[in-house]
């Protein structure tokens, strides 16, 4: 994958550049980039790995999975207090 202004950032500071989002282009990269992340995640799990592997990747999985959610609503939150504040 291209590397591009996303990569290394933490999930604080990519929820930073989400709020300032004004039109979801940040916000559709990340989750894209997120929901692929998973996906290759979930194909390592369903091709059957040991236990503990299980244990670990599921965890992973989930941490992903949640934080899509994060940066969808965090986006949300912030487009809501731009509408309200008339910006």
């Amino acid at each position: 994958m291209m590397s591009d202004t996303l990569d290394g950032l933490t999930l604080g500071e990519l929820i930073q550049r989400v709020a300032t989002d004004t039109d979801g282009a940040i916000r559709d990269r990340a989750t894209a980039r997120i929901r692929a992340k998973s996906a290759q995640v979930k194909a390592v799990i369903d091709g059957g790995v040991s236990p503990a592997e299980y244990q670990v990747l599921s965890k992973v999985h989930d941490a992903l999975e949640t934080s899509g959610h994060v940066v969808m609503k965090s986006w949300a939150l912030a487009k809501h207090q731009r509408e309200k504040n008339g910006r």
